[in-house]
């Protein structure tokens, strides 16, 4: 597969590296890379083991694809892929701006604030202690995933 950053790989950012065929069939990659969130745990990791499996097949035709026709095998896979994940982008969009965006602009105004001489955030800061969200770890592109709530403790500010 091929992915990213900031938690778009989850969100659809990765593209699995599905055979051919199923790469260009729209319908075809989507019921290959998608797992069923209410089946049991049990089904849910043999789906996923077969997922894994579709992809390390496609994979290696990509490798001999690209040994036997050079870089343009692997410039087709991207433009294969780009057209695969174009579906998400506005998704991706709201997801870079609720998250990296937020967190440039307030790096931004850190930095300004200190070139001011100013504490900016500092003041801020808090101690928090995670807890994981309840219930089983979640099959992701790359293994299992365990998401974590943060919580802030009361500290007293003043």
């Amino acid at each position: 597969m091929v992915m990213q950053n900031a938690g778009l790989p989850e969100a659809g950012d990765a593209v699995f590296t599905f055979p051919h065929e199923v790469l260009v069939d729209r319908e075809a990659y989507d019921e290959a890379a998608r797992l069923d969130p209410d089946a049991p745990e049990k089904e849910l990791a043999g789906q996923a083991r077969v997922r894994r499996d579709l992809a390390m097949r496609g994979y290696l035709e990509l490798v001999v694809s690209v040994e036997e026709n050079g870089q343009e095998a692997l410039r087709e896979f991207h433009r294969i892929a780009a057209r695969v994940v174009r579906p998400r982008v506005e998704a991706w969009r709201r997801i870079w701006c609720e998250g990296v965006e937020r967190e440039l602009e307030l790096t931004r105004g850190q930095l300004a604030a200190l070139e001011r001489g100013e504490p900016g955030i500092m003041h801020d800061a808090a101690l928090v202690r995670t807890d994981p969200h309840p219930g089983p770890k979640r099959f992701g592109m790359c293994g299992r995933l365990r998401t974590w709530q943060a919580r802030d403790i009361g500290l007293d500010r003043s």
